[in-house]
């Protein structure tokens, strides 16, 4: 049981970058330097969305990695 709260874990990691990437992605649309900036800065993405569309659907997706992070790490304590 442990090695699937692991997969878990790592699979979380994986959606949360995801996320990131599609956030830089999607602010390069609006603005290039965010777009930089949305890449490289962890939490940069929710200044750089803010002002768009594209703001709950990634960080739905961002905050779900990270749920399922925590729940994996619970688990395995």
């Amino acid at each position: 049981m442990q090695g699937f709260w692991a997969i878990f874990i790592v699979a979380g990691l994986g959606v949360i970058m995801l996320a990131q990437l599609g956030a830089a992605i999607l602010s390069f649309s609006v603005n290039p330097m965010k777009g930089f900036a949305a890449l490289f800065v962890p939490g940069y993405l929710f200044v750089a969305l803010r002002q768009t569309r594209y703001y709950l659907p990634v960080i739905g997706l961002w905050g779900s990695g990270v749920l399922a992070v925590a729940a994996g790490t619970i688990a395995l304590s």
